[in-house]
């Protein structure tokens, strides 16, 4: 049987899971989706393609959100917001620029500044839903709403490519060759905001260095395009650069990984002690490498309950690391969560 807790506790994660679906990222559906509805209904194999990269970056990100996962629905809106909140106004904005200045200029300056911007907006609605507490949630909603847009951005470019006939080299350089773009150059925006939250410092010098380096890494990206249409031998020189701020990128985001399993590790005994948590539990939850090899001796059912036992604890030492955040009602949920027995 459930106990009066554990109900209480369900009824409340509906709750939260409703605040945000009620938001209002599905005012900007129409918008995007009935220019994709029509965009496929013409070239059908442009959505294929388009989410076939998705396939091994989505889970790339996800997997460093393992040690401390964030809610679903969030991720979810995430990519949403990216897919069709951003786009919508990049689409309309670059549009523009492109009319009155010319495609060098929207491509070089426009398409960076917009699109960073509106990725920011997305990156912004999870702090303010005290989500982020550190680079690496950054890193991760960063990540998904840069994916988000970059699935619906390459719709409309398998679109162009079919009918110009250059479908399968378009298809090699954006699903292959830079799948990465956008999350690497967005990430450094929610790394800033994270460093910010984590030292407990004002956020807006941070979101104002990060957001330039994004839109700067973003302007380079996208004037090599444009040198390569005139001036192909200069990539024998803009190429390498990219590989080696991309190779530095991945290897920033494992370092961030790596510290806050350490960090993690060393917290959740004490949090555990301070609430009233087993130390049995403590261990099993507290240690990323000793759930892992739990997890997998567990049957089906048995790992639904862990996952939420575990999720309930590392929101439970997330929030302990933020102590202005602690609001009680969510503390005596989240112990009933963990300690829940079916």
């Amino acid at each position: 049987m459930y106990s009066s807790e554990a109900v209480k506790f369900r009824l409340s994660t509906y709750a939260k899971r409703n605040r945000f679906r009620n938001n209002s990222v599905f005012i900007a559906f129409p918008i995007v989706a009935s220019q994709i509805v029509w965009v496929v209904y013409l070239e059908p194999i442009s959505l294929l393609l388009a989410c076939i990269p998705l396939i091994y970056t989505v889970p790339i990100f996800l997997v460093l959100d393992r040690v401390e996962p964030e809610p679903r629905v969030a991720k979810i809106y995430a990519f949403l917001f990216g897919a069709f909140v951003a786009t919508s106004v990049a689409i309309i904005i670059n549009g523009l620029v492109e009319v009155f200045f010319g495609g060098t200029a929207s491509i070089v300056l426009s398409a960076p500044v917009t699109e960073e911007c509106m990725k920011f907006l997305g990156i912004y609605w999870a702090f303010r839903k005290r989500l982020i507490n550190g680079p690496l949630d950054g890193v991760v909603y960063a990540a998904l709403i840069a994916l988000g847009f970059a699935s619906i951005e390459n719709i409309t470019y398998f679109y162009t490519a079919a009918s110009d006939q250059i479908l399968g080299v378009t298809f090699i350089l954006r699903g292959i060759f830079s799948p990465f773009a956008h999350p690497l150059f967005t990430m450094w925006t929610g790394v800033f905001l994270g460093k910010a939250i984590q030292a407990h410092r004002r956020i807006s010098n941070h979101v104002v260095m990060g957001l330039a380096l994004s839109i700067s890494l973003h302007s380079l990206w996208n004037a090599n395009a444009v040198i390569a249409s005139f001036a192909s031998p200069l990539l024998l020189l803009t190429i390498p650069a990219f590989v080696f701020i991309f190779a530095f990128s991945i290897l920033y985001i494992y370092r961030l990984r790596k510290q806050e399993e350490l960090a993690f590790d060393l917290v959740a005994q004490r949090v555990a002690k301070s609430f009233g948590i087993s130390r049995e539990k403590a261990l099993i939850y507290g240690i990323f490498s000793q759930s892992m090899t739990v997890r997998k001796l567990l049957n089906r059912r048995q790992k639904k309950i862990f996952d939420r036992q575990r999720i309930a604890f590392s929101r439970l030492v997330s929030l302990s690391s933020s102590p202005e955040s602690i609001r009680q009602n969510e503390v005596d949920e989240l112990i009933s969560e963990i300690n829940f027995s079916a």
